[in-house]
This record gives C-alpha cells, structure tokens and sequence, in this order.
C-alpha cells in the first residue's frame, strides 16, 4: 500500500515541481541564471562551501546572475562594479533585508530592529537618529573613551601576567571587543578577561545560534504558502528570544529602577527606556548591534594579528611607528596617536581589504518579493 502510494505521489510531486522550477528565470528582464537542476548540482558539489558554489555559478552566468531557493528568487552580485551600483547608486531600493521568518518570531522584533530591518519605516528612522546620537557621533565617541582605555588595560594587564604562556587571541579579542561595545550601548562589561564570568561561554553559543539562523533559510522562506504550519521554525524563534531575554534582562531591569543620574552620561540603553520600548524590543535590538559591532571586528583583528606575527619585518615597523609616536614616559596610548601613524592605518585598510574580497566572493544583496 505504501510503495503504491509512492508510486503515485511521487510523479505528481515531480510535475508540482517542474512547474514551479522552469528551466531558467521567468521573466526576461531578471539576470540569466541556472535552472533549479543545475542550482542542485553545483551545490552539492560544492557541498557546504556556499561561497565556492556562487562563484561557479557568477563563471558560467556572469557578474550578476538569477536563481530561485523554491519560491524565492534572489539576484546574486559578484563583481565590485555591480555592488558599488546595488549598495551606492541604487541604495534606497535594496537597502530592506531579507531574513529568515524565524527571526521575525521574536515578540517586537519587527518594530526593534535597526539593522535586520525588512522596511526603512518610521521606527527604523528614529532608531538610526539616536543610534547616531549616542553611538556613532563624534561626541559620543569621545565620551567613551575612557572606559574603552579601562577595557583595554584590562587586557594588556592579562597579557602581561601570562607572558611566555600560550594564550588564545581569538578569545582575548573576542572578550575586549564584546566589552568595549556592550558598554557603548550599556555601560556594562559582558566577560571577564580571566575567563572567572560565566556569561562567556553561554552568550557566545547564542551569538553563533543567531548568526546561523540569520544565514540558514528555513521550509516557510522557500515555501511561504507553510508559513502558518511552520512550528518548528516558531518554536526555535521563541526559544532564542528566551535566551537573548536571559543575558540582557536583568541589566534593562536594573537600569529601569535605578536609571541615570548624570544626564551627560546617558547612553544608548537610558534613550530606548526614555522612549518608552519594550524589554522585549531593548533587548532584541542591543543584541543586534552587538552582534553587528563584535563579529567582523573580531575576525579583522585576529586576521590582521596572524599577518603580522607571518611577516616580523611590517609587524617591527609597525612597533617602531607607534612606539615612536607614543610621548616619553607615557603609560597609555592616546586614541588620536593612531590616526596619525599612516603605515598602521593602511596595514588596516589593506587587511580589510583582502579579508573582504577573501571571505565574501559572492554576496546575495537582494532577494525579490
């Protein structure tokens, strides 16, 4: 009965299919593109590097190419000119993002977010306005330098106790860089240095939990019409909304009954409880920009660090340039010192650079609706 069954479904199945899969791209005026067969091949040949798969794909199609992920289609740049005409020149039409539905299963997610944002409505504007006021402005920049010198001499302290040990840069980086930002947005530190906090370990598994579902397309994004069937990709968006509410909570509570005394101290935490948001939509939306500010600096930084220790001789002349630029009997490094010394400034520029065109071949800007 069952193999009948089969027998059955399976060739209607393979006509839903191919009717929904035509060879090629619908409309005339979308980029050519492969054929749902050839998309399956070159994938799985290419197995789970996505990024080696896209640039076999831009060989045979050209820089800007089409293909559909079951119902979605997506438009795939891969050449600087194209992404300087997506990202630049036509900016206000693709700057909505397209993420997984799972991620919209977050209580307030669609009225918090800043940078997952699908629309650039009202909400989003005024994110952007304070986010500019008290983060990325000049002035709030300046005011936190000095709990971004604390941080940093909490880490060369750590470095210069274990001195001839081996120790693990990737998470020294990844402590000092975590703390810098979320006492940006929260005049709090997340870890310790030492490894002695025990927030470390669980926030960096949802840091990574969230990054692999923002990426990874569930059955609801391939078939929308399953959306409302789709429990397993609601039940994993609740669950992480339940862990994102558990490390930002008790600080958003705590901030809530004591607030801010000095008003020239106010950060970005103190703007989102004036305004009258969520615990919900505070804690979605600080840990997005955490996530946003820690985990391409963390990659540039460790990536930069192992250049510098394969080629000693720019890694001495960099020592030299900033140990010259450093006054006598200094005991901190004054932030503006950086800014001036150009060999280091363009050793960073380059390692972006290449770590860009490295990682990211192929991105997908813009996914059709």
């Amino acid at each position: 009965m069952t193999l009948a069954l089969l027998v059955i479904l399976l060739p209607l199945l393979f006509l839903v299919l191919t009717k929904h899969f035509k060879l090629g791209v619908v409309s005339s005026n979308l980029p050519p593109g492969p054929n749902p067969w050839q998309l399956l091949w070159t994938m799985s040949q290419s197995r789970n590097k996505t990024h080696v798969a896209f640039q076999t794909l831009a060989r045979a199609h050209g820089p800007l190419f089409s293909l559909r992920l079951g119902s979605q289609l997506i438009v795939v740049a891969s050449s600087p000119a194209i992404a300087m005409q997506i990202l630049k020149t036509h900016d206000k039409i693709f700057s909505g993002r397209y993420l997984p539905s799972r991620c919209f299963q977050f209580v307030g997610m669609v009225q918090s977010s800043l940078t997952m944002s699908r629309q650039c409505n009202d909400t989003w504007k005024f994110l952007r306005s304070i986010g500019h006021n008290f983060i990325f402005s000049s002035q709030a920049v300046g005011a936190k330098e000095k709990m971004r010198k604390e941080v940093v001499v909490e880490m060369m302290e750590y470095l210069v106790e274990n001195e001839g040990k081996a120790v693990k840069l990737d998470d020294i980086v990844k402590v000092t860089v975590s703390n810098v930002v979320a006492n940006v947005l929260a005049s709090t530190s997340l870890f310790d240095v030492r490894g002695e906090g025990e927030n470390e370990e669980k926030l960096t598994g949802l840091v990574r939990e969230i990054v692999e579902s923002a990426a990874n397309l569930g059955l609801a994004d391939l078939f929308p019409a399953l959306r409302r069937v789709d429990f397993w990709s609601r039940r994993n968006g609740m669950k992480m909304r339940e862990k994102i509410m558990c490390v930002w909570a008790d600080i958003v509570e705590e901030r809530r009954k004591c607030g801010t005394k000095d008003v020239s101290c106010r950060d970005f935490l103190d703007v989102l409880l004036e305004n009258g948001f969520l615990d919900d939509q505070i804690s979605i939306l600080i840990m997005e920009l955490l996530i946003a500010g820690t985990d391409s600096t963390i990659i540039t930084i460790v990536w930069l660090m192992a250049e510098l220790i394969k080629n000693q001789e720019i890694f001495l002349r960099l020592r030299q340039e900033i140990g010259q630029a450093i006054k006598p009997n200094s005991t901190t490094l004054d932030e503006s010192i950086l800014s001036r010394c150009e060999y280091f400034q363009a050793r960073i520029k380059e390692n972006c650079t290449f770590q860009a065109r490295f990682w990211s071949p192929i991105r997908p800007w813009k996914t059709a609706r």
